[in-house]
């Protein structure tokens, strides 16, 4: 799970794998896609394997998922091999808080109080 917050990005990369865990060589490049871009969206890398996850402004709270297409028939054939990856938004909360001083300014009489 990949968890993104107000205004930030986060590079995704996949290997293709094979049973034994070892990465191995595919047909092209990865395809890349978000399945709710109000979310973030999807950037592709130029090496082929990577992308860059940008968070929408106004998709805080909501979750989709990064698709990861790749053809791992090395010979003419196709054989897809799909991936998915859920991604969150989530608002920036406050971690402190910021004092806003004016300008020092001479203290006026005060008005008398009121008589009963």
């Amino acid at each position: 799970m990949l968890n993104l917050k107000t205004g930030q990005h986060a590079l995704v990369k996949i290997d293709p794998e094979d049973d034994a865990n070892d990465i191995v060589s595919i047909d092209g490049v990865v395809t890349f896609t978000s399945t709710d871009t109000s979310v973030f969206t999807a950037v592709p890398a130029a090496d082929g394997f990577s992308c860059d996850c940008i968070q929408t402004p106004g998709g805080e709270g909501k979750t989709a998922q990064l698709i990861a297409v790749f053809d791992a028939d090395r010979g003419a054939g196709v054989r897809n091999i799909t991936e998915s990856l859920d991604v969150t938004s989530e608002a920036r909360e406050a971690t402190h808080g910021v004092f806003t001083v004016g300008e020092p300014a001479d203290v006026t009489a005060a008005p008398a109080p009121a008589s009963p």
